[in-house]
């Protein structure tokens, strides 16, 4: 088993830009590895050269795209993004921007190669911190944030983190 940590922090609003697929609740850990491949394939020349050649290069560039996941959970399916944080700017067609309010997160982290060190800490997430710890805490999961550090994905030092927001009272 990895090495998980939990930590309790306060984000300021974060806006996100990203390429949203939409996937049936129960897919995600077989469709959305496949969404990531799909992503680094598509942009191969631009990580190879790093320079863009278009809007969507351009915007992929300028907001880190691929450095966060966002999933906004429905009740038979959800929509996610592979997304980096918008700086502003051009949306370039087929891009969409997602803003999340300034909150107290649950932020999850784990070592370990990708994809299986991340599907590990988000079945913990959702299958025992959220029905306890979660509930307690007011957790919100109509959405979150995977967020993925720089360097090999596949090194058992990997990093990778999921964020859950917590409501604010009275809301």
């Amino acid at each position: 088993m990895s090495v998980k940590t939990i930590s309790y922090v306060h984000k300021e609003e974060v806006k996100f830009i990203g390429f949203a697929k939409t996937f049936r609740n129960g897919e995600g850990y077989d469709l959305c590895p496949k969404f990531w491949e799909e992503f680094g394939i598509r942009f191969t020349n631009l990580w190879t050269t790093m320079q863009p050649k278009n809007d969507v290069e351009k915007a992929v560039l300028e907001n880190s795209i691929g450095m966060y996941a966002v999933c906004i959970n429905g009740k038979k399916e959800f929509e996610y993004l592979i997304a980096g944080v918008y700086k502003g700017g051009n949306v370039p067609e087929g891009m969409k921007v997602v803003t999340y309010p300034a909150c107290d997160w649950a932020v999850f982290s784990i070592k370990g190669p990708i994809p299986a060190a991340l599907q590990e800490l988000n079945t913990f997430v959702w299958k025992e911190w959220l029905p306890t710890e979660g509930v307690a805490r007011k957790a919100n999961p109509a959405f979150n944030v995977e967020c993925y550090s720089m360097g090999n994905n596949q090194s058992e030092d990997y990093e990778s983190s999921i964020w859950m927001p917590l409501k604010t009272e009275g809301k």
